[in-house]
Formats: structure tokens, C-alpha cells, sequence
């Protein structure tokens, strides 16, 4: 494992020419992310005091293709997985090694933290999920191929802790007990591969994301109760795979990447209304995620990642690498972690 400091390329990436953000509703959306913000930030406030002390920094312990990564909740630690089947744990204000958990068959794609900080549950393309203590890296409790049955491409931690959501290459979404990682629910709605799923701030709803990489109008994103039953609530029509989904912190909202040519939409939940839409200036989304204080979206594409604020308007590009696969913000809302093809996970500050 290693670790280097990171300059980072804050030179805005060219814009691609395309059509302009379309806001729906602008004064309303503005007014409705000032509430959010500000809640967010009353709640937030007390937390930012116990924060590390966090600083740009690139970990190289993987050797390979980074194809996951996850900050800790508590801010302390992140994880990533790799190609190679590696899974680590590291100092998120150094970068220093903690633990690396057991090895994954095949590639580790998905990842996730437990709520309280202390296990990472991930899982690779043959159907392997364990659960790691990640502070001895030992497996507390491990799904076989057997059991899924598929490879997993997604994997969501309840904030009660108690369950995971799975998404899976054949087009089912898992709901899993976190303790024994039994099945509990089988959803069924996508065509083809679940390639996002996220909980809902509030614990009662799943939102995920799949369909066909190549068939025009098989993707979409999909709204669960998982207090009811095992349909659907809300149905929202994507144009090619859906490979990103995210959660406003107030739960009021649904970033994905179901728009034509990637474009990025902000779906409202109780209405089933597209608040916006904005066309990234980096192609090929990759990942997205809602800042913790929800005053803004990243979004991982081919050449790199950008930030946008409140109303679609871009706020910073990170460049200094190429072809992120995954992100995540720390709790901070400030700095962002990012894995790469470029074999690294890189650590960031927006601004």
C-alpha cells in the first residue's frame, strides 16, 4: 500500500456544446433547497466540530483498477475495492493503511458502510457479499455465489442498520438482513441489471436504478416502499442504462442519470415531476452523489468529475483523473474521494 499528496487541476474542463440547464420551476426549487440547506445545516453543526481534519491525498495500496469507495459516516476512514479482488481500509486524513479484508473472488464493485462506522459490506461481479469489521478485517458474515445466484452490482446499508439493498446483474433487487444476510424481499421490476440502488434518508423507501446498456426505453428508475408490498410506487422512464441514483438529504428528491445522452434529472418523488435537467460537460456518467448538507451533486464521468450547485450550474471540475468508476463525499461537504481506472483513489477538495 502507498500513499502520495495530490496536486489537484482545478482548470475548468471545456464545455461541451449542448443544450443549456433547463429549470423547471427555478424560484420554487431555489427556495426549496434553502430549507433543505438549512436544516441540514442546523443539523449538521454540532457534528462538524468532531470532523478530522481532512487534506488532498492519493492512495495507490490496490495495485489495479479502483473500481468502488466509500467515506465512513464518522468521517474517519475510507474504503475502496478493486478489480483485483482487494479490499481495503485507510486513514481518511493520511491515506495510512488500517485493515484489508478478506479477498474477493472477482471484482469488488460495490461497496458500503454501516451506519455506526464499523463494518464495510461489499460484494463482487460473481455473487460474493461479506460483511468486514473494519477495524480487524475479518469477515463477520458472507453470502455465497450460491445464495445470490448473480453477480451484484449494487449494494445500499439501511441508515437503521438492519438491512441492505442488492442490486443484481439478472435484474432483482435483494433485501437482505444485515446481521445474517438472509433474504428477507425480492423485488422485481427492471429488465436487466441493477446497477444503483439507494435508501431514502428516512429508512422507508428504495430507489434503484437499471435496465439494457443498449435498448432504447428498457431503463428506469424505481421508487419502493419497503413498509408495503413488492411493487413499485413510482416508475420514471430512463433512455439507456441508469447507472447512478441519489437521495437529496431531505429525501425529497432523486438525482439519476436517466436523461437522453446521460443528462442528469432531478425527479421529485411526491409529484413524479423532473424539477430539472442538466447535460454534464463530462460524458459517460459513471456515479453521482448528493453532497451530505444537499447543497450540491457530483458527477463522475469519462474525464473526470464535476460539481453542481443548487439550480444545475457548474461549481467545480476536478481533472486530475481520468476515468473515475465511484465517489463519495466526506461529511465535511467539502471534500470528495474518487476511484479510478488510473489505479488510485484520489482525495479532493471542492473550491
Amino acid at each position: 500500500m502507498s500513499t502520495d499528496t495530490n496536486e489537484q487541476d482545478t482548470e475548468p474542463v471545456s464545455r461541451r456544446r449542448g443544450k443549456p440547464a433547463v429549470i423547471i420551476g427555478g424560484m420554487a426549487l431555489i427556495l426549496i433547497v434553502a430549507a433543505a440547506v438549512a436544516v441540514a445545516l442546523l443539523r449538521t453543526g454540532d457534528k462538524a466540530n468532531d470532523l478530522p481534519a481532512f487534506a488532498p491525498f492519493t492512495y495507490r495500496g490496490h495495485g489495479d483498477v479502483v473500481l468502488s469507495v466509500g467515506w465512513s459516516p464518522d468521517g474517519k476512514h475510507i474504503a475502496s475495492g478493486s478489480q483485483n479482488g482487494t479490499l481495503h481500509v485507510y486513514d481518511a486524513t493520511s491515506g495510512e493503511p488500517v485493515v484489508e479484508c478478506e479477498k474477493f473472488p472477482s471484482f469488488v464493485r460495490s461497496l458500503d458502510w454501516s451506519p455506526d462506522s464499523t463494518r464495510v459490506a461489499a460484494a463482487d461481479t460473481k455473487g460474493t457479499l461479506r460483511i468486514c469489521d473494519a477495524n480487524t478485517g475479518e469477515t463477520t458474515v458472507a453470502m455465497t455465489p450460491g445464495a445470490s445466484a448473480t453477480a451484484v452490482w449494487a449494494i445500499d446499508w439501511s441508515p437503521d442498520g438492519k438491512r441492505l439493498a442488492v442490486g443484481t446483474a439478472g435484474g432483482k433487487m435483494l433485501l437482505l438482513d444485515a446481521a445474517t444476510l438472509q433474504q428477507d424481499r425480492v423485488y422485481e421490476g427492471h429488465r436487466n441489471i441493477v446497477s444503483a440502488v439507494a435508501w431514502s434518508p428516512d429508512g422507508t423507501r428504495i430507489a434503484s436504478g437499471g435496465g439494457g446498456a443498449t435498448v432504447l426505453g428498457s431503463s428506469s428508475v424505481q421508487i419502493w416502499d419497503v413498509t408495503g408490498g413488492s411493487t413499485a410506487t413510482a416508475v420514471f422512464n430512463g433512455a439507456l442504462r441508469v447507472d447512478a441514483v441519489a437521495w437529496s438529504p431531505d429525501g425529497r428528491r432523486v438525482a439519476a442519470d436517466t436523461g437522453p445522452n446521460g443528462d442528469i434529472e432531478i425527479i421529485d418523488v411526491t409529484t413524479g415531476k423532473v424539477e430539472m435537467t442538466f447535460e454534464p460537460d463530462i460524458p459517460e456518467t459513471a456515479a453521482l452523489a448528493w453532497s451530505p448538507d444537499g447543497t450540491r451533486i457530483a458527477i463522475a464521468g469519462r474525464d473526470g468529475t464535476e460539481v453542481r450547485g443548487p439550480t444545475g450550474e457548474k461549481v467545480f471540475t476536478y481533472s486530475g483523473q481520468r476515468l473515475p468508476s465511484s465517489l463519495a463525499w466526506a461529511p465535511d461537504s467539502i471534500h470528495v474521494a474518487s476511484s479510478g481506472y488510473d489505479h488510485t483513489v484520489q482525495v479532493w477538495r471542492v473550491g
